[in-house]
């Protein structure tokens, strides 16, 4: 009788510590800091963008609409740097916060930049996209905008892919 009361008043103490150590552990939980990289309207998202914690030397590619995530981050204040091809780096100071998961969107480009007319050319937007992309990759990758295709002086798109390093198309009877 007295060798269970010692065994049930062990586990007891055991199942006490577990807990305890649950809600510790629970307490100094890392935070997740997610975002997405967007204009000043709000309407276009960066697809491969470089996002990174400085002082972490951490960093990641924004997805095709723009959202980007690191997942367990410790508390403190950290500087995200956001580059973009064609775009001034961006800086930003953020807090995070133990067991708080932190999502915004951050905005890059300035559009109060005192130019009163500007004329836009989307090709070059397509192309700092497949840039950004093809630089930011994490495997070899060649990328081809849509508006550099069509520049190109080939009668149907198989022929144009011909281009990029690494690829050949067989013709059979001129096709």
């Amino acid at each position: 009788m007295n060798r269970s009361k010692q065994s049930f008043s062990l586990m007891k103490k055991s199942i006490v510590f577990a807990c305890t150590s649950l809600i510790s552990l629970s307490a100094l939980a890392d935070s997740n800091l997610e975002g997405r990289i967007t204009d000043q309207s709000q309407s276009v998202y960066f697809d491969g963008a470089q996002i990174k914690i400085k002082e972490l030397n951490l960093s990641t590619v924004s997805e095709r609409d723009g959202s980007f995530r690191f997942p367990n981050v410790k508390q403190g204040t950290y500087t995200l740097q956001i580059h973009y091809i064609g775009i001034a780096p961006v800086e930003k100071q953020i807090t995070i916060s133990d067991g708080v998961d932190s999502s915004q969107n951050y905005v890059i480009g300035n559009a109060s930049n005192g130019i009163e007319n500007i004329i836009v050319y989307g090709q070059i937007a397509g192309q700092a996209s497949a840039l950004s992309q093809q630089k930011n990759a994490e495997n070899l990758k060649s990328v081809v905008s849509a508006d550099a295709i069509g520049q190109f002086p080939d009668q149907n798109a198989a022929e144009a892919l011909q281009r990029l390093p690494g690829l050949f198309i067989q013709k059979d009877q001129g096709e």
